[in-house]
């Protein structure tokens, strides 16, 4: 049997670390290949058929793993939709760290879709919820997971807004890698 068919066949549910590890180990795989695309849609019907609530390890493990997946096939979509319903349901406050992973992971996703813009919106709320001082590799790592966005949709000007806030409460000093790294995830 092929790895989605074992997915597939595969009766147990998963659960927040069983999803976090899932996709933290898609994170090396594109989706322009169609073996990876097939998989994917295995792992989003896992997804939604789990009962399991993410833990903040769980949202930023399940979002790191996107950062080579495209938003723009259907397989992928049906992915981010499932995530986003687990991560707005995630009670536990996200960790600067646990953000700035979890927004790095979505480096490769465009704006354009409802469901990466859906992701956004929940992940906006998670990060005004962070009580935590971000250092400015953390906020770096936020920005660059926007850099294939446009800054004119309202949800992705919601997550530079929301950056911005931390941006401006971080005591940390900020050294030429991050800045650079921060700029580049603005240039859509």
């Amino acid at each position: 049997l092929t790895m989605a068919q074992k997915v597939s066949a595969s009766k147990h549910e998963l659960g927040s670390q069983e999803i976090g590890n899932a996709m933290f180990g898609l994170q090396g795989m594109s989706s322009e290949h169609p073996e990876t695309r097939i998989i994917v849609a295995q792992v989003a019907n896992k997804i939604r058929a789990s009962h399991s609530m993410l833990d903040p390890q769980g949202v930023s493990n399940s979002l790191f793993g996107l950062q080579r997946l495209s938003s723009e096939s259907q397989e992928v979509k049906a992915l981010i939709q499932a995530l986003a319903q687990k991560v707005e349901h995630c009670w536990k406050a996200l960790s600067a760290h646990h953000i700035a992973y979890a927004c790095y992971g979505l480096q490769q996703l465009g704006s354009d879709s409802n469901e990466v813009r859906f992701l956004l919106k929940t992940l906006v709320a998670k990060i005004l919820a962070c009580r935590e001082e971000m250092t400015t590799k953390q906020i770096s790592y936020a920005l660059y997971g926007l850099r294939n966005m446009m800054g004119d949709v309202m949800e992705v000007l919601a997550m530079i807004t929301a950056i911005t806030e931390k941006i401006n409460l971080t005591s940390d000093q900020w050294n030429g890698q991050n800045l650079s790294l921060a700029l580049f995830g603005l240039q859509g």
